[in-house]
C-alpha cells in the first residue's frame, strides 16, 4: 500500500516471556549464558533459589555460541523455511543491554543447527551440516569458506588442528593458512559431541568413547561405556570425571563416569531423572539444558558428591500460548511457566507483577472481577484469586481425565464457565470459585478448538463438527439454533451480524443476522503457506495474524467483498489484544507492544477500538429491528438505556454482566413513534456514552 494506516506505528517495547528450547549453556562467575529458541539469554545465578533474567538478545534460534571477554559469537538457525541462518556478533559488556556489532548470513539454504562454534583469532569455525570457516578480519565484509567434504556434528579447534565428530567417523585435520584444511587421519567412531583433554578425545553418540590421539595419524579407541536407554548426546570432562547427558523424547540418561583409568572407566552415578541435550560443569554444579519431564529449560544439580546428586534449581522455559489485556494489565498464559502478569501502563517499559506456576500447561486465560481462570492443555482448569495481583492465591483446580486431559479455550456466561478442548466441552458452575462443579456438556458435534460468546449465544468452531450456534437461554442446557457444515473449523471471531471461521485454508465470512440460518458470504484467502493463528473482530474490521510476520486488517463493511486495508509487518503474533490504541501481542518468546511512536495528526491513521466503545446501531434509520454493538475491555456490569429527544428515560434495553469483547444487542423499535431517540451505555455507573437513533415509519 502507498499510504499505510500504520506508517507512524512501531515497536514501543519488547518483553522477554521465556526461552523455549535451550540448546547450550555456559556459566562464567555468577552469570549463566544460554542459547535458546528465543535468542541469547543472560541470567544472574548468584541466588540459587531463583535465577534472575538480566539480559537478552532477541534473534533466531541460538544453537551454539562462543564467548570471548565482552564479545559473544552466536550461531543461529533459521526459524522458518526460506530464511537463512546467521552468525551474530554482539557486545555483552553491558549485560542488561547486549547490542549488535555485526552479523553474517550463511550463504545457501540451510535449516541445520549451528554446532561446535569456535573463534580463533579473526576466524570463526562452525558447522551448518558442512564446515564453514568465516574470515572476520573485516567485520563489514566477512568472507565465507565452505568445505563441502566435511560434515561435523561437533568440532574442536586447537593449535592449528581441527578435531571433528561426525555421524560416522572421528576425523583429524591440519589447518593450513586459517581457511584450508588437510586430512591427517580418520577413525570409525560415530559422534554427536566431543571434548578434547590433552591427548584424549571424549566422544558421545549413544555411548561414551575415549580415543587416544597421542599419535595423530593413528587415533585409537581405548574404551566404550554404555548407558541406560542407549542415549548419550553430550559430555563434559572435569578432572577425573566425565559427565554425560542424553535425551530422546522422554528417554535418556544423566551419568557420572570415573575416567581415572581411560581404558577401564566406571560409572559412579546413573539416572533417568535428569535428561537433556547439553551439559556444563562449574563449581561442583551441573547445568543441564534441553528438557526434563516434558518441561523445557535448564536444571541445576549439586554434584559435589557424585554418588549423591541433588537437584538445586529448575529454570522452566516454554512457549507462550495466549495473552489478554484487562485495563492496564497483560495476562500471559505462558505454557509450562504458568501465568505471568505485566503492568503495561508504561508502554515502553512493561513490568512483571507476578507469576504463578500452574499445575499444567497454561494455554488460555480469562479474567472476571478479581478471579482468573486458566485453561491447562494437559490437566484441567486452575482458578486464581488476583485481588492482590502481586500475591495471587490459588483457589481451586478443576481436573479432567481423558485421553487429551485438558482444555484449549475458555468463555464465561453468568456463573458458568464454558471450557472447550479435545473431546472436552464442559459447562462448569463457578459461582463458588473454590468449589467448581461440572453441571453439563456443550452438545458439540466434534470438539471445539475455539468458541466465542456474544450476548446470550455461544458460537463454536467445531473442528470437523462445523460452525454451530447455541442459545444460552438455559445456560446449563445449550440448545443448537444454527448450524453450517464445514470440512474443518479451527478459529472463530464474532462481531455485529458477522461470524468468521478459519477452516485451515481460508477465512469464511458468514452473515449471522439470523442465528438459525448462517449464510456464507465470502471466502477470504489469507495467502499461500499462511496459517491464521488468531482473529479478533471489531465493528467493520477483522484483525488476524497470518502466522508468519504480520497482523492484517480486513475491512468487512461489505461482507461480500472484503478488502485488506492495512497490515502490521514484522510481527509474528500467536495472539494479540488491545490496550487503548495499541496492539499487545506475542510470539512464542516475547511480548511486544506496537503503537504510535510519534504524535502526528493524520486523516489516514487507523482508529483502533477505545477501551469502551458504543457502536452506531445498524440499520439507522430503523423501522423495526436494529442491532447495537458494545466493545468491552473486560467482563463488567453494563446498562443500555433508551431516551427520547428531550431526555426522558423510556426503558432499559439491557442491564447485566457481560464478558470482555464485543456484544451485539438486538432491539425491536416497532413500538416507538417516528422520531429521534438516544441510547446510552452506562458501565459500572461511572462511564457513559450515547448515540442517536432515528426511527422511521413506512
Amino acid at each position: 500500500m502507498n499510504n499505510s494506516y500504520f506508517e507512524n506505528y512501531g515497536l514501543l517495547s519488547e518483553t522477554f516471556l521465556n526461552g523455549g528450547y535451550c540448546y547450550e549453556t555456559e556459566v562464567i562467575d555468577d552469570l549463566m549464558y544460554v542459547g535458546s529458541d528465543a535468542g541469547f539469554l543472560i541470567y544472574d545465578i548468584s541466588n540459587i533459589d531463583k535465577y534472575e533474567m538480566v539480559g537478552f538478545y532477541s534473534c533466531a534460534k541460538v544453537c551454539s555460541f562462543y564467548i570471548n571477554n565482552d564479545t559473544a559469537y552466536l550461531g543461529t538457525k533459521a526459524s522458518y523455511p526460506g530464511l537463512k541462518s546467521k552468525i551474530e556478533i554482539i557486545d555483552i559488556s553491558d549485560i542488561s543491554n547486549p547490542y549488535h556489532i555485526a552479523s553474517y548470513e550463511i550463504e545457501g539454504y540451510t535449516m541445520a543447527p549451528a554446532s561446535g562454534l569456535h573463534v580463533v583469532g579473526n576466524y570463526i569455525y562452525v558447522s551448518y551440516y558442512y564446515l564453514y570457516i568465516i574470515d572476520i578480519n573485516d567485520l563489514t565484509n566477512p568472507v565465507e569458506h565452505k568445505i563441502n567434504s566435511v560434515h561435523p556434528s561437533d568440532l574442536v579447534v586447537e593449535n592449528n588442528m581441527l578435531y571433528v565428530a561426525t555421524g560416522g567417523d572421528f576425523e583429524i585435520y591440519y589447518i593450513n593458512n586459517d581457511t584450508t584444511i588437510v586430512s591427517i587421519s580418520s577413525l570409525y567412531c560415530p559422534g554427536s559431541k566431543l571434548q578434547k583433554i590433552d591427548s584424549l578425545i571424549y566422544i558421545t553418540k549413544n555411548s561414551l568413547k575415549i580415543v587416544n590421539i597421542s599419535d595423530l595419524y593413528n587415533p585409537e579407541i581405548l574404551s566404550e561405556t554404555n548407558f541406560i536407554n542407549n542415549v548419550a548426546i553430550d559430555v563434559k570432562v572435569v578432572q577425573s570425571n566425565a559427565y554425560v547427558i542424553g535425551k530422546n523424547n522422554n528417554n535418556g540418561v544423566f551419568a557420572i563416569v570415573d575416567i581415572i583409568n581411560p581404558t577401564e572407566p566406571s560409572i559412579i552415578y546413573e539416572s533417568i531423572d535428569y535428561l537433556g541435550s547439553n551439559i556444563f560443569i562449574k563449581n561442583n554444579n551441573a547445568f543441564i539444558s534441553g528438557s526434563t519431564n516434558n518441561e523445557y529449560g535448564i536444571i541445576t544439580l549439586d554434584i559435589q558428591e557424585p554418588s549423591n546428586v541433588n537437584l538445586i534449581n529448575i529454570t522452566i522455559s516454554s512457549i507462550a500460548q495466549k495473552s489478554k489485556v484487562y485495563n492496564s494489565t497483560a495476562y500471559v498464559a505462558n505454557g509450562y511457566c504458568g501465568v505471568t502478569l505485566f503492568n503495561i501502563s508504561d508502554l515502553s517499559n512493561p513490568v512483571e507483577i507476578s507469576s504463578v506456576q500452574t499445575k499444567g500447561t497454561a494455554v488460555d486465560v480469562l479474567k472476571d472481577s478479581n478471579i482468573v481462570y486458566v485453561a491447562e492443555g494437559d490437566s484441567g482448569i486452575q482458578i486464581i484469586d488476583y485481588t492482590n495481583p502481586g500475591q495471587p492465591e490459588i483457589l481451586s483446580n478443576f481436573n479432567v481425565f481423558n485421553y487429551w486431559e485438558g482444555f484449549s479455550n475458555l468463555n464465561k456466561y453468568d456463573n458458568y464457565l464454558y471450557a472447550g478442548g479435545a473431546d472436552l466441552n464442559e459447562i462448569i458452575d463457578v459461582s463458588d470459585p473454590e468449589n467448581p462443579v461440572l453441571v453439563g456438556q456443550i452438545p458439540i458435534n466434534d470438539w471445539s478448538p475455539d468458541m466465542k460468546i456474544m450476548e446470550d449465544h455461544l458460537f463454536v468452531a467445531g473442528y470437523w463438527g462445523g460452525f454451530q450456534i447455541f442459545s444460552l437461554a438455559d445456560p446449563v442446557n445449550p440448545v443448537e439454533v444454527g448450524y453450517y457444515p464445514l470440512g474443518l473449523a479451527l478459529k472463530i471471531a464474532i462481531s455485529k451480524n458477522l461470524g468468521y471461521i478459519y477452516d485451515g485454508d481460508a477465512i469464511l465470512i458468514f452473515d449471522i443476522s439470523d442465528y438459525t440460518d448462517p449464510i456464507l458470504t465470502f471466502s477470504h484467502d489469507p495467502g499461500q503457506y499462511v496459517s491464521v493463528y488468531h482473529m479478533f473482530a471489531s465493528g467493520d474490521s477483522l484483525y488476524y495474524s497470518d502466522g508468519l510476520s504480520r497482523i492484517n486488517v480486513l475491512d468487512v463493511s461489505n461482507p461480500y467483498n472484503p478488502v485488506i486495508v492495512d497490515s502490521i509487518s514484522d510481527t509474528r503474533a500467536l495472539s494479540f489484544d488491545f490496550y487503548n490504541k495499541n496492539f499487545v501481542t506475542h510470539n512464542e518468546y516475547y511480548m511486544k507492544i506496537i503503537g504510535d511512536t510519534t504524535i502526528v495528526s493524520s486523516d489516514n491513521k487507523l482508529e483502533l477500538r477505545e477501551e469502551y466503545y458504543l457502536h452506531q446501531n445498524i440499520p439507522n434509520p430503523c423501522s423495526e429491528n436494529t442491532s447495537i454493538t458494545i466493545s468491552l475491555p473486560e467482563t463488567m456490569n453494563i446498562k443500555l438505556e433508551l431516551y427520547d429527544n428531550i431526555g426522558r428515560k423510556l426503558n432499559t434495553i439491557i442491564d447485566r454482566r457481560l464478558n470482555k469483547g464485543e456484544h451485539t444487542i438486538m432491539y425491536n423499535s416497532t413500538s416507538l413513534k417516528q422520531g429521534i431517540y438516544y441510547y446510552r451505555l452506562i458501565i459500572a455507573d461511572k462511564y457513559t456514552e450515547s448515540k442517536k437513533m432515528l426511527v422511521v415509519k413506512y
